[in-house]
């Protein structure tokens, strides 16, 4: 498993409107457009504590992760510090 995470002054709600909403997506993620499969249109909240913080996990095959870790892993980091960035100067909702 591979995990990104950034820590964020915005509270759980705002970082919580930009991660929760696939259509909100390419406001962090320029390249991302959205999701299947992950609730309609919202994925369920699991945020919990003071501040938040944003994290992602991608799971894959033992020998992908490391070709991921190498080549996908910045750029997922640069994307989750660039979530926890707009959830901070974004009003919830």
């Amino acid at each position: 498993m591979l995990r990104y995470e950034a820590a964020s002054t915005a509270s759980p709600a705002r970082a919580w409107s930009l991660l929760a909403r696939p259509d909100r997506w390419h406001e962090w993620a320029p390249h991302v457009r959205g999701a299947r499969g992950l609730g309609h249109p919202e994925v369920r909240a699991g945020a919990r504590g003071e501040g938040s913080l944003v994290a992602i996990e991608i799971h894959a095959p033992r020998a992908l992760e490391t070709v991921l870790r190498v080549s996908y892993g910045p750029i997922v980091a640069r994307l989750v510090a660039n979530l926890a960035r707009a959830a901070e100067r974004r009003p919830a909702g």
